[in-house]
């Protein structure tokens, strides 16, 4: 049986790279939000919002997509943080949502990019059980390049209009 030659070094496997979820970066009132990238359908400039009478306070109003009457909500008001005006450039986050008959959109002025954050980077921590959720809204906090994001839980946003 031949010896194995001596100067056969194993490298250690490289390691495995660290999990990642990818979410869309939008800012609404100021404010960064995360979005996961498989709640979110479309992103689609919104040029036109026609006011809803006696609609809910979070629904800043209704507007046309693809030959669909679509439902804007304002960011602040679903998580009751403080209403800014409307800027002039703004985006409706089409939301891939399970609820029948409901096209949903948030109202962003701005939506940077979709990023893969590493697991290691999201904090749930200081959200849990806590108020800092608003309402089990927000899930968890991430350090983007020096800036806060609250990374929204969308699902928690809409049931009370799947109950209706």
């Amino acid at each position: 049986m031949a010896e194995a030659p001596s100067d056969l070094v194993l490298e250690p496997a490289p390691p495995e790279p660290e999990e990642r979820e990818r979410f869309v970066l939008l800012r609404a009132s100021g404010e960064w939000y995360a979005l996961e990238l498989a709640a979110v359908r479309e992103i689609h400039p919104v040029e036109r919002i026609t006011r809803v009478p006696n609609a809910p306070p979070e629904m800043r109003g209704i507007t046309t997509w693809r030959g669909k009457i679509l439902a804007l909500y304002d960011l602040s008001r679903c998580l009751g943080t403080p209403v800014s005006a409307l800027p002039a450039e703004r985006f409706a986050v089409i939301l891939d949502l399970s609820i029948p008959n409901l096209d949903a959109a948030l109202l962003a002025e701005e939506v940077a990019e979709i990023r893969a954050v590493p697991l290691s980077q999201i904090d749930l921590s200081p959200i849990l059980g806590g108020e800092g959720s608003r309402g089990g809204k927000v899930k968890g906090l991430a350090d983007l390049d020096e800036v806060q994001v609250s990374i929204l839980n969308v699902g928690k946003f809409f049931t009370h209009l799947a109950e209706a």
